[in-house]
Order: C-alpha cells, then structure tokens, then sequence
C-alpha cells in the first residue's frame, strides 16, 4: 500500500447517543448473517477494549497485548492490502466538546487547512446498538481515511482507523460499513458479569472430570500437517509449516524426563496417570533453513490433583542449533490451593530462570487444555463460554495464571461435529477447531491463516519429500 498522508491517522469522535440507524439488518437482530454481508461470523471480542464486531471475511487480525496496552492491526488478505486498519483507546484532550457534529466540524477544517482540496466523503452519525458512533472519511490525494470513534467516557474513545486508497475507497467500504455496524462496546460492570457466567460454566466443566473422563482420551499415535493454504483455494499452492505426532496413554510420572531410566524412578516417578506425548517439526525460515524440532511431555495424574510437564526446543540451521528447555510441576492443594512452579532452561548459555504461581480455579492442566476438543461432551449438557485458568510459555514474567475463553457449541452444518473456539487471552482472536462425533480434530484454523490437520504418516512423509523439505531425524 502506497504512503499516505500522516492526516488518514488523525481521530474523528463520537459521542454517547440512543438513535438508530434504519441503513443494513441489524446484527442484534437473531436473523444476521454476517457472510450475507462479507463479514467473518466469528465475531472479534476484545474485553480490555469491550468491544465485539464481525470483521471482513478472510482479513488478518493481529492483536498486540501488553499489561498496559491493547491495539489491534487488520488488514485486507489480497497482496498488497486493499486497505488496513488499527483499533485502539485513546485520550483526546485537546478538544472543546464532547459533541460529534463539532468534533467532525473540527477534523473537517483540520484536514481542509493542511489539503485544501481535502473532499468530504461520508460524515455522519452511526448506531452502534445502544450507542452512537460517527463516521468520517475524507479523501485527500491518492489517499482516504476513514475512520470510525467510539465514546467510552470523558474524552475517552474507541478509535477505527482506516487507510485505502481512494481509487478502492467505494469497494472497500461497502464492506468496512456494514463491520462498523456490527460494532458493540459494552461496560465493565458487563464484562465483569460476563467473566462470571464463563467462569461457572468452566468450574462446572472440572466438576465433572474424573479419572474414567481422562482414561477415555487415551488413543493411538496420531499425525498432523500445519500449512498455510493456497491462494483461491488451490492445494498445490499450499505452503507447509509443519507437523507434529501425538501420543495419548498411561505412562508413568517418571517418563517425563525421558533420559531417566525406569529402574531408577523414585516411588513418585512410578505413580501412574495420563501420559500426552507430542513430537513437532515447525519450519521457521524455510529460504535461510531454520527449523525447530520439540519434544513436549505432559503427564496428569487420575485424580488431577498434581501434573508435570518437560517440553524440549532445539533451532537448528545447517551444523548449527540451540536448545531450550521448561520443566513444570503442580504440586497437591495445601491450605486450600495448590502451587505451579515453572523453570526454563538454556542448555547451551546455562540460563535459569523460575516462576512460581498460585493455582486459581477453575484451571485446566496442560494435557487438559491440550486434548479440550476430545475431553469436552458431545451430548450437549455443557455448550457456550466458558473460562479458565492455565499456564501459557509465552506469559510467564505475568503475575498470575492467564485466563484463556473457550467456546464449545455443535456445529450449525447438520454434520454432527462440534466446534470450539478458543481465545488464548480474552483479548486475543479465537483459534476456531472442529471436531467429529467421537472428540477427534478434523481441522483447525489459527489467525494468522494457518490450518492443522489429520494426516497419515507417509502421506505426509511423501509431501514433504515432494516439496524438497527436510524430513531427517525424525522419528
């Protein structure tokens, strides 16, 4: 996308308002279909932000997540992007009013005095369910901005950036338009009650896992393709990503460290419990050869009570590698909690480092939230949102467990699959996965594009040979 000028970024607001807009189907209305409309139907929920909305069917989505920030980036799946986006809060307290019309009246001059050819495309106010957006885009140059605000408070808002280029700004906004519309922004007294309700449907969930539910997992070695699909659906175009094995059973809490020798495992390491074992091949730079191979054991005890996991990463390039390491362990409640502790280890620098974390319900281990397609019910007793606490690699400096949403509802195609959707973090996108009758993955699809899916072994074997991908020292 060509550069256009640093005016398309500039904030047009909105303010608190009851009317509604009789333009498009309303997405509160139980006949919405958002594809009717070319939006995902998977609505983006982000709760920091309190917003919900159906975005453009096929766009990319990537949140940025920080302690004290959340922003969003979406832009267009063609190449280049048609058009892109930003989400985030502001402050504005450089303005006089809280008034939409004089806030437009004010973008409107801004813009008009730094391009005095600046054209006025759309101003105007948007309902936004019980609230009022307004609507700005000026065209300048090669260049539109549109853009859409939100009130969230005093001087606080909720701020859609758009970029196009005006030669595409018709088409484009067709689409955009009717997503702006799907746009809800609730309170936090509503996320707060939300939290709740998801947080009851989780305890329920462990309520009901016992040592049978966690035997029933148990299943053969099973292999999966990651890839990234090819334009216009063409398979040949598929990019692989990578692969990895699974393998469910009962082992001992002495195979976690798989150098250990069984005749030396401690009482302890002999205790008997579910056993996840998970081999993976991730192509990280495919033109420089950069590939990472892990091993990940998580084992659970029956009763669920205590856990440990070991998870081995080694990046390798040509003779070159390093290798990393974590090592978890759960220990039993005591004084009414329990405690996780989490040490990481760089094999070749020798760096250590530990966390340690108070175990809040309700929690899922890490072979749970592995295996939660396959362990949830399918006879419709536990259906919709439900929240948990978990351990996430990625978040470990946190002061707490991250809390992760998941989704679980049959599938709307007659097929009798179930689909759960996952949200790793409330304000993350959900990964979207589908499962059949008997808790077994037919597909999932990440948001940046990417799709697992069951495959035999020299099936995948072959491709990989086909496409001139390192396929060695592989087990």
């Amino acid at each position: 996308m060509r550069h256009i000028a640093w005016w398309s970024w500039m904030i047009a607001v909105v303010t608190l308002g009851a009317a509604r807009s009789a333009l498009a189907q309303s997405p509160d209305d139980p006949t919405f279909d958002p594809r009717a409309v070319g939006l995902d139907p998977t609505p983006l929920s982000i709760d920091r932000l309190g917003l919900t909305m159906h975005y453009p069917l096929g766009a990319l989505v990537v949140p940025t997540v920080t302690p004290a920030h959340v922003e969003v980036a979406m832009q267009d799946s063609a190449t280049p992007p048609l058009w892109e986006m930003r989400i985030q809060q502001m402050t504005l307290g450089e303005l006089d009013t809280a008034d939409a019309k004089g806030v437009a009246t004010f973008l409107q001059r801004r813009f008009q005095r730094d391009d005095p050819g600046a054209k006025v495309l759309r101003n105007e106010p948007i309902a936004l369910g019980a609230r009022v957006g307004h609507l700005l885009a000026i065209e300048s140059g090669e260049g539109v901005g549109g853009f859409l605000i939100v009130g969230t408070g005093e001087n606080r808002y909720l701020v859609f950036r758009l970029t196009c280029l005006a030669t595409e700004f018709s088409r484009v906004f067709q689409v955009i338009e009717h997503s702006f519309r799907t746009v809800r922004v609730v309170s936090t007294e509503e996320l707060r009650a939300t939290r709740q309700k998801q947080e009851r449907l989780g305890a329920e969930l462990i309520s009901r896992l016992s040592a049978d539910h966690l035997r029933k997992l148990v299943a053969p070695e099973q292999w999966y393709r990651i890839y990234r699909p090819g334009a216009a659906g063409d398979s040949t175009q598929d990019a692989e990503v990578g692969f990895y094995r699974v393998t469910v059973r009962e082992g001992r809490r002495g195979e976690v460290n798989p150098s250990r020798e069984p005749a030396r495992y401690t009482p302890s390491e002999q205790e008997l419990g579910l056993l996840v074992l998970v081999d993976a091949r991730y192509l990280a730079n495919v033109e420089r050869g950069l590939i990472v191979d892990s091993q990940i054991r998580f084992w659970l005890n029956w009763d669920r009570t205590e856990e440990t996991w070991s998870a081995v990463a080694t990046q390798r390039q040509g003779e070159a590698s390093r290798t990393e390491g974590e090592h978890g362990v759960r220990t039993p409640p005591a004084l009414g909690y329990s405690k996780l502790k989490i040490i990481k280890n760089g094999v070749q620098t020798r760096a250590r480092n530990e966390f340690e974390y108070v175990v809040e319900e309700p929690y899922l281990s890490q072979a749970e939230v592995y295996l939660l397609g396959s362990l949830l019910p399918r006879d419709g007793s536990i259906v919709g949102e439900m929240a948990f606490r978990y351990h996430e690699a990625s978040l470990e400096e946190a002061e707490a467990l991250p809390m992760r949403i998941d989704s679980w509802k049959p599938a709307s195609d007659g097929t009798g699959n179930w689909v759960l959707q996952s949200r790793l973090l409330p304000d993350l996108p959900p990964i979207t996965a589908v499962y059949d009758r008997n808790g077994r993955l037919i597909r999932r699809t990440k948001t940046d594009g990417t799709v697992t899916e069951p495959i035999e072994p020299q099936r995948l074997l072959d491709l990989w040979r086909r496409k001139g991908l390192p396929t060695g020292g592989r087990s």
